[in-house]
């Protein structure tokens, strides 16, 4: 393993509400100059079980953009699958501020 890291809430005067994992582990491969890391996602259940995590809407643009459509995974049955979905749902934040403006 070379870096773990979490998605955060950011503050009040930044642009975007979070920044998701997968936007961390691309820029750190981008900033190490590596596209062979395999970055893989996922979510703790309330049960404290590892749950599959697939990209939102933005992380999969993001994710196309630089190319790392083969190294974005998620465990399913203890099993590497592509964390990269066809038609992705955008992020819960942005879901909940557009029922606020609407």
């Amino acid at each position: 393993m070379i870096k773990f890291g979490s998605s955060r809430a950011c503050g009040c005067n930044y642009h975007k509400s979070s920044i998701h994992a997968e936007e961390e582990a691309i820029r750190y491969c981008l900033k190490n100059k590596n596209k062979n890391y395999k970055i893989i996602i996922w979510k703790w259940g309330k049960d404290g079980k590892v749950r599959d995590k697939y990209c939102c809407h933005g992380c999969t643009k993001m994710i196309k953009k630089y190319g790392y459509e083969n190294n974005i995974f998620t465990i399913k049955n203890n099993q590497l699958i592509s964390a990269v979905e066809e038609n992705p749902e955008i992020s819960l934040t942005y879901k909940i501020r557009n029922e606020l403006l609407f």
